[in-house]
């Protein structure tokens, strides 16, 4: 009797936790497959009331949420189950998060790329997804290579048999990442969070003639403008004075976990530095 006591206690505790942090407004920060809130398709910056009613045609569908008052949340469709079909699916079958999957919070984050010796050739070459933001600095520098004021550097993106090519702007010993690079020029938004396959191509002079080789990669790399990383940081501001304490640096290593788990490694001073431009 006293056994079915405690599960009755704890059941309810967690439906009390659960109806805590889901009876506030939520924000999505970051969405991947078909999400329907009662039926509606969600998409990224939606406002959420509570979140018991999230369902999924994919079982691989994902969702990040943050409250002002309670922080991010990670919500995944793997362990969900199975729920009658629905319009929302189009007669496919629906698939609904469990309760504890509300509970489920960043407590293991990949970290970024580390903060000490920086190598760009390595930085391209080595396995796992890579990101870059619009207006961050990379150090030209890699072993075994010296890096001349003259030297041009090109990023080059492949499109099955198509490769484009596009120089690099520099800045001493850095490149800046832009825009135009991943050709947002002709679509600004397009690109947003979604990977592309990619290259270094270095030029350089040796004996009075022109080079160009190979310098890194092939890495699958997602590039995010300015404009996306400035909603994002918008929505975390929320939570500034709530959550943060008014603790800025916290908040930007928080965007920076989400950036890094969802997206890969970047390096870190440099997204850290554009962060911190976009929030003060």
């Amino acid at each position: 009797m006293m056994g079915v006591t405690k599960k009755a206690v704890a059941l309810l505790c967690v439906l009390f936790i659960a109806n805590t942090l889901f009876g506030q407004s939520y924000i999505i920060t970051y969405i991947k497959g078909p999400v329907y809130h009662n039926s509606t398709l969600l998409k990224l910056h939606d406002r959420l009331d509570g979140a018991s009613d999230l369902t999924s045609s994919d079982k691989t569908a994902e969702i990040a949420l943050f409250n002002a008052e309670k922080g991010k949340f990670r919500l995944s469709f793997v362990n969900s189950k199975p729920v009658s079909k629905g319009a929302a699916a189009k007669n496919s079958e629906l698939y609904q998060l469990m309760v504890a999957n509300y509970l489920l919070t960043y407590t293991t984050e990949k970290t970024l790329t580390s903060r000490g010796d920086f190598d760009l050739r390595n930085f391209f070459g080595d396995k796992g997804d890579k990101l870059l933001l619009e207006g961050e600095l990379l150090p030209i520098k890699s072993q075994g290579v010296k890096n001349n004021p003259a030297d041009k550097y090109f990023i080059c993106t492949l499109n099955g048999k198509d490769t484009v090519c596009n120089l690099i702007r520099r800045n001493n010993g850095y490149l800046i990442f832009d825009g135009q690079l991943f050709g947002r020029s002709a679509a600004p938004n397009s690109l947003d969070g979604k990977a592309v396959t990619c290259f270094i191509k270095r030029g350089y002079a040796l004996n009075g003639k022109y080079i160009e080789e190979t310098f890194s990669g092939p890495a699958n790399v997602t590039y995010l403008t300015r404009e996306y990383l400035q909603d994002l940081a918008k929505t975390f501001e929320e939570g500034l004075t709530t959550y943060y304490a008014g603790d800025k640096k916290k908040m930007i290593t928080d965007i920076e976990s989400q950036l890094s788990y969802y997206y890969g490694d970047g390096f870190a001073p440099a997204t850290e530095q554009v962060l911190t431009d976009i929030v003060n």
